[in-house]
């Protein structure tokens, strides 16, 4: 197989089986850095790579870099070159839960407060207030705003599953007034002639406030926050499910457990909201 119709092959293997860009964007990568390797450290092709020099590969990788490698080379010899062989006895790590400290309520109203940039202070305030990931925060549109019903529709969630957001007058508001400084043409949150802002930019933005605020501050903190605090605030759980686009409730549950593992909440809390909203929806 040609190398231009072997990485063609990859790549719509990996769209088919991966619905987010970012997702894609890693695969992608993982795969033309293994080529790169067969090409400069072994000198073969992958289809003449031993089951050794690909564990030699595998070796001093983390273990989230590892298990997308070797994700990325079971696309490369189960579906493409049919050697399955190669990969035996070869398994995926488990990878340590990272351990997260959400950011209080009044922490989150410092980050805000204490950012002067109208586009920073927009976008950490959308992270917070929507509970957006980072990738549907970007993928936001102008025309997804709909100031009428006060509500945002957000797109491409994992899954592709959309969902539209309730906002309130303060937040649209704070958005009205970003429109009227940045005036974004498409995308909500632009970057250089338009293009879709980045990721690595976003990030930034949230942890400079890092050293004032004394925790790790990274977005997706943000939606965790939020959804801590709607269980505070006594949301029933489907509600919040809905809220954050979890296709599976076992997702949303795992903020009660980080509630109750910290004596926030109790067992008997979380059980009673939930069973409440399961009988008053049956």
């Amino acid at each position: 197989m040609k190398k231009l119709e072997f990485i063609n092959t990859y790549k719509s293997i990996v769209y088919l089986k991966y619905q987010s860009e970012a997702t894609r964007s890693v695969y992608m990568g993982r795969m033309y850095a293994y080529l790169d390797h067969c090409r400069d450290i072994v000198g073969r092709t992958p289809s003449h790579v031993s089951t050794t020099q690909i564990r030699e590969y595998l070796t001093d990788m983390s273990d989230s870099y590892y298990n997308q490698s070797l994700a990325a080379l079971h696309i490369i010899y189960d579906q493409i070159l049919r050697q399955t062989r190669k990969l035996s006895g070869l398994s995926y790590r488990k990878t340590k839960k990272n351990v997260w400290q959400v950011l209080s309520k009044s922490e989150v109203a410092q980050m805000i407060r204490d950012t002067d940039n109208i586009k920073h202070r927009t976008i950490i305030s959308c992270l917070y207030l929507l509970g957006a990931r980072t990738s549907e925060l970007l993928s936001l549109r102008l025309s997804d705003i709909d100031r009428s019903s006060m509500s945002i529709h957000i797109r491409g969630g994992k899954g592709n599953k959309d969902r539209r957001i309730d906002i309130t007058a303060d937040l649209l508001a704070l958005l009205e007034e970003y429109y009227r400084s940045e005036r974004p043409r498409v995308y909500l949150f632009e970057g250089v002639g338009g293009s879709q802002y980045s990721a690595s930019s976003v990030s930034a933005i949230v942890k400079r406030h890092e050293q004032s605020i004394g925790k790790k501050i990274w977005p997706h903190l943000l939606r965790h926050s939020i959804a801590t605090h709607m269980i505070n605030d006594g949301v029933n759980i489907l509600e919040i499910q809905r809220y954050l686009g979890h296709n599976s409730i076992k997702s949303t549950e795992r903020y009660y457990q980080y509630l109750q593992s910290r004596g926030v909440i109790s067992l008997s809390y979380q059980l009673f909201h939930t069973k409440e909203l399961y009988t008053a929806t049956s």
